[in-house]
């Protein structure tokens, strides 16, 4: 466990030469020579005097993209006053009743020459490429510099709040405007920090990856839903097979008033491409509309499409003819594309896209170990992160690409993406609020076409009920992703459950995306329930929290009864917010008799209100209601074909914790921290948004500042001191529109003394010494310990303590003795919550007589069934490993031979392993 320092911050004073000669050579004015010392000296004081005096004592509204509010800036006024200033405020008319009543009222200007103040006080002529103004205030505007092509220049928002930028690519600088306190800044910042530059070629084997078969490719293109034309007019149009369609009209989700365009004028002419096939455009458009098919946003390639959205509803990606570096700007909303250049396939073309057009929405690069900038993701679930190394899928059969928020060990990058997308654009509706039937025709057949839904939240449960005739009768069905490899992001979870909702059947293949069952189901009601799955743990796999997308099923029922209308909650929807102690719920009866109601804690729970009595009407009111914002458990009983039956419903209860002040809960304060970076966690009383503070003295933020309004319960503070000083966090909190503060205090983590948390002997990697081995360890700041053993990483089936351990070492036993690999979790409890880290050791071989580690075994061959080797002298073990993206531990083997039970083109190699050490590798061969 690492304790990262705050690092000190640059001297930005030191750019000003660059960027005075820049700004010379943009608005071209004369500068005598006398005068520039006196300028120099000036602006030196104005930026370091804007830097100590920028903000007043409270947060307010600004970009909430930038974080770091340590930077010197310049003020430019109010944005009002500068938008006059630049002479664009003639053109900005804020039309009151428009914005009340959301009606849109957009004007596009033609381009114009504008003058903006820069950091020195000088000016710079822009040109506008794009300029559109709304009816409600609303302005986006880009274009570039005069005289610099390779720059760009973009201004969003309004006269209340603006941000924006001046990018300059062929000097890697970027300024960036933003408002705070309601005044508009400028100041440098880091290119990338608004224009990610996306070099994944650096990280990775392309010894490897270009011996692939083309056939491999093709295959993994093809993945997804086969649907012939006449089905794809029921399925959302990017599922399926290219149906012959012209691919310069192509859209995901027409009618929505977000929308994203694939720009393909430089790569066609009038739906014929110049280098490539028409499937090529459409796998790589059913790619990136698969990656965002859980979102209202229409992505498209139809260039009329774009035209008729408003421009703040909008962004896009040009795609082009070369090869080259992609890359985009943080620039949704305004007319700046992002950059596509050729890759081989489409396949790579679509995850390319829309790792950019995630760029557009403002997402950075998700990082880690392995793969440094661009985490190379989970081999063992064939797993990675759309912002991460999306390359290393490309010969995973099962690869799924996922939004994600760092949940990974490791993880470089916590930020929500969901969180981050949303705010420019929304989640669709629910497709399935309550429940539907399950559409099974005459002959028994489910068919996909029939039976496609959409899980957009990772909340979502899609319930389909259908009912087994009095014989009884036969499930047999696959429930799997139906959007392409590249961009399907969902991996299936599926239940089928009883009349008295429990569950008979359960079903999530390991790194296979789909659920199946084939069971015998005795007659009787059931309902089929689907959701987005997960594998292995959130540190290492994947939580539900990406699987989202559309599913198919398909299969088959035998005895299936007649099909009925099912009852549906109307009234509060399926996972809305209740109102309070007592609901008043209400519902269409279908085909039902009679109804009765209950709500608990749990799916068909009764703790909260118990079973009310039969009745024919088709509402009731439902008291005793929790009011802690937990999750609520709705439980609809029906009669209907002579049987009870239910529909379960989710809901969120209200919360009059938003009632009183806003506090923090934890840590207490007073207490000791844990580490660099601290979660703090808060009541909201009736606030709407917080701000947080950390700082040497009360009230400062020389440690920390969040930058940006923070909404939820909990946040994450950075850039800690670890010397055991006192750190004083600032709570801002806004209630009606005006903010507050709290003061609370707390010890810094100390790591001065206690070392860096972690087991210091045995060396990880070692030979245990036996059956029973001790471990030692450093303390940190954690106070009790907990040891696991076992075969696997994360189990205990050799050991667990069973107790919390104190002191730096304790004696773990019952290990094995026969060479093979021992997985210590290490667990560690500082200020009450726990964590873990693992260690991964060689047990002993008794008997082995080693002094010293064995040779690298010689003579590898086989296929991709089996391989075989020659003997290592006081080898006990050999450990074989294939390529999945990196190295990946394959199996162990005690023989000079081993069953790899794969198919296709692999590569492999083994190492030999004793009592005294493991050889190095082998030289990889490739295996058929």
């Amino acid at each position: 466990m690492n304790h990262q320092k705050r690092a000190s911050n640059k001297n930005y004073g030191m750019s000003f030469n660059g960027w005075y000669k820049t700004m010379k050579n943009f608005s071209q004015i004369i500068v005598k020579q006398i005068k520039q010392a006196m300028q120099f000296a000036l602006l030196v004081t104005l930026l370091f005097g804007a830097a100590s005096h920028a903000f007043n004592e409270h947060p307010n509204d600004i970009n909430p993209l930038s974080s770091d509010l340590t930077r010197p800036e310049k003020s430019l006024g109010t944005p009002t006053s500068f938008l006059q200033q630049i002479g664009a405020k003639s053109v900005v008319k804020r039309d009151r009743s428009a914005h009340q009543l959301n009606v849109r009222v957009e004007f596009s200007h033609s381009s114009q020459l504008l003058t903006l103040p820069d950091i020195t006080g000088a000016n710079i002529d822009v040109e506008t490429q794009s300029f559109y103004s709304t009816g409600d205030g609303g302005l986006s505007i880009d274009g570039h510099l005069v005289g610099r092509p390779d720059s760009e220049f973009i201004l969003q928002g309004d006269d209340e709040k603006l941000y924006g930028w001046v990018i300059l690519r062929d000097e890697d600088v970027a300024y960036e405007y933003r408002t705070h306190n309601g005044e508009l800044n400028i100041r440098q910042i880091e290119i990338t920090d608004v224009h990610p530059v996306c070099n994944f070629k650096t990280h990775s084997r392309s010894d490897i990856w270009q011996i692939h078969s083309q056939s491999q490719i093709q295959t993994q293109e093809t993945r997804g839903l086969s649907l012939n034309s006449a089905q794809l007019a029921v399925a959302p149009p990017h599922i399926g097979p290219y149906p012959g369609t012209h691919v310069g009209r192509l859209e995901s989700k027409p009618g929505s008033s977000y929308v994203i365009l694939l720009d393909t004028s430089k790569i066609m002419s009038d739906g014929v491409p110049y280098d490539v096939s028409k499937e090529f455009i459409w796998t790589t458009w059913q790619i990136v509309a698969a990656s965002f098919s859980m979102f209202d946003v229409n992505v498209t390639t139809n260039r009329a499409v774009y035209d008729n959205a408003a421009a703040s509803r909008r962004g896009g990606a040009t795609m082009y003819r070369q090869s080259g570096r992609s890359s985009c700007h943080f620039a949704f909303g305004t007319s700046t594309f992002c950059t596509l250049y050729k890759e081989s396939d489409a396949y790579g073309q679509g995850r390319i896209a829309a790792h950019e057009l995630g760029h557009l929405l403002h997402l950075s690069h998700d990082g880690g170990n392995p793969g440094g900038e661009y985490y190379n993701g989970i081999a063992d679930y064939q797993w990675v992160p759309v912002m991460g190394n999306i390359w290393m899928g490309n010969n995973w059969p099962n690869a799924l690409y996922q939004w994600s928020k760092g949940e990974y060990n490791g993880a470089s990058n916590r930020e929500d993406d969901f969180v981050q997308m949303t705010r420019f654009i929304p989640f669709k509706s629910d497709d399935i609020p309550g429940s539907k039937g399950l559409v099974i025709d005459a002959n028994g057949n489910v068919n996909a076409s029939d039976n496609v839904g959409l899980i957009e939240r990772n909340t979502d449960y899609d319930n389909y009920s259908f009912t087994i005739g009095s014989s009884g009768g036969r499930v047999n069905l696959t429930i799997d992703r139906a959007e392409h490899i590249g961009g399907g992001m969902l991996d299936v979870q599926a239940y089928i459950k009883d009349a008295s909702g429990a569950t008979i059947e359960q079903s999530n293949h390991s790194v296979d995306r789909s659920a199946s069952f084939d069971v015998n189901l005795a007659a009787g009601n059931y309902t089929l329930q689907i959701s987005g799955g997960a594998e292995g743990t959130p540190g290492w796999g994947f939580s539900n929290y990406s699987s989202l997308g559309y599913y198919q099923i398909e299969g088959s029922i035998t005895g299936a009864g007649n099909s009925d209308v099912i009852p549906q909650m109307t009234s509060p929807a399926d996972g809305a917010r209740l109102g309070g102690r007592s609901q008043l719920f209400s519902w269409d009866g279908g085909s039902a008799e009679s109804f009765r109601i209950s709500a608990g804690s749990s799916q068909g729970g009764e703790d909260y209100y118990p079973l009310s009595s039969a009745s024919a009407s088709t509402s009731h009111t439902v008291t005793g209601l929790p009011t802690d914002g937990s999750l609520v458990y709705v439980t609809l009983h029906y009669f209907m074909n002579q049987q009870w039956s239910q529909a379960y419903y989710q809901y969120t209860a209200y919360d009059d914790s938003t009632s009183g002040e806003a506090e923090i809960t934890s840590p207490v304060s007073g207490s000791i921290l844990d580490g660099a970076s601290q979660v703090f966690n808060w009541k909201p009383g009736g606030a709407s948004a917080f701000w947080f503070y950390a700082g040497s003295s009360q009230g400062a933020k020389d440690y920390f500042n969040s930058g940006s309004e923070v909404t939820g319960t909990s946040h994450t503070v950075t850039g800690l001191p670890t010397d055991g000083s006192t750190v004083y966090i600032t709570f801002w909190a806004k209630t009606d529109g005006s903010w507050s503060q709290k003061h609370y205090t707390y010890v810094a983590y100390d790591d001065s003394n206690s070392g860096e948390l972690g087991i210091t002997s045995p060396v990880e990697g070692s030979v245990l010494d036996g059956s029973s081995q001790v471990f030692t360890w450093n303390p940190g700041g954690a106070s009790v310990f907990w040891f696991y053993a076992g075969s696997s990483q994360g189990a205990k089936d050799y050991f667990s303590s069973g107790s919390e351990v104190s002191g730096t070492s304790h004696t773990v036993t019952g290990l094995p003795t026969d060479g093979s690999r021992v997985y210590i979790t290490f667990w560690s409890k500082t200020n009450g919550s726990w964590s873990q880290m693992h260690y991964t050791y060689t047990a002993a071989s008794n008997g082995s007589g080693c002094t010293s580690a064995p040779s690298v075994p010689t003579g590898l061959a086989g296929n991709s069934n089996r391989i075989y080797w020659n003997a290592a002298e006081t080898a006990s073990r050999y450990d074989v490993q294939y390529w999945t993206g990196s190295w990946t531990d394959h199996g162990s083997t005690a023989s000079t031979s081993y069953e790899l039970g794969l198919s296709g083109t692999q590569y492999v190699r083994v190492r030999a392993t004793n009592q005294c050490g493991s050889s190095n590798y082998s030289n990889w061969i490739t295996v058929n």
